[in-house]
């Protein structure tokens, strides 16, 4: 009678992998949130600064009853975060709370009172900058880039210098969805010793935190 083989270890155990080969993994779907006009009003409001439910309530001339039960559904759903107690009900937007409010987008227009100025004169540049986004503007700037020979000043902005460029950020007000803010600016050029006319190159950003939202560049003639 003929002897019955085992299968050596490594064939078995190569059978036992081959069995339990694992299974393809299924792709996790992510739940989409819709946001009601109320809701989308609630989280602009706290994205501007009102967390508690009278602060909202108040902003947005609405019942207080309402501002808590739909509050306390968007916490449920994890687009807000509670904070305090019974009395001092507070919130915060969360990571997918500011997902599904969208995001704030900045588009500029610019202008010059003059498109030529005498050396040592002055002239105004109009910046108008619109929120065409869905969600309230809470961290922006304008940002305007000039050659030293050209100096932009506004009450309330910072300024830096270097040898060849003069930059000026000057901070935006809060823009809800739709809103509109005009700037002017003081525009003073002077030429280089021995030079007769020269255009020169102004850079206007629109900032949205650290993020060019819109960019605007222009140019002005200085004469002697």
């Amino acid at each position: 009678m003929a002897k019955k083989t085992r299968p050596s270890p490594v064939k078995k155990r190569q059978a036992v992998t081959k069995k339990k080969a694992p299974r393809k993994q299924e792709k996790i779907k992510r739940r989409k949130i819709e946001l009601t006009p109320i809701s989308r009003h609630i989280l602009g409001s706290i994205a501007l600064g009102s967390d508690s439910v009278s602060d909202i309530s108040n902003a947005l001339n609405m019942d207080r009853e309402r501002i808590e039960a739909e509050t306390n559904r968007l916490a449920e759903r994890g687009v807000l975060i509670e904070r305090g107690g019974f009395l001092s009900k507070r919130f915060d937007i969360t990571a997918q709370g500011y997902e599904v409010l969208g995001n704030a987008i900045l588009r500029l227009e610019v202008s010059t009172s003059s498109t030529s100025i005498k050396s040592g004169s002055s002239a105004k540049l109009m910046v108008t900058a619109k929120n065409i986004g869905n969600t309230p503007i809470t961290d922006a700037m304008i940002k305007i880039v000039s050659p030293r020979f050209i100096k932009i000043s506004r009450h309330g902005s910072e300024y830096f210098e270097d040898v060849d460029t003069y930059v000026l950020h000057c901070p935006l007000t809060h823009l809800n969805p739709g809103e509109v803010q005009t700037m002017e600016f003081n525009l003073h050029g002077s030429l280089p010793a021995g030079t007769v006319s020269s255009k020169y190159k102004i850079l206007v950003h629109a900032m949205a935190g650290d993020a060019v939202s819109d960019k605007k560049e222009l140019g002005i003639y200085i004469e002697s």
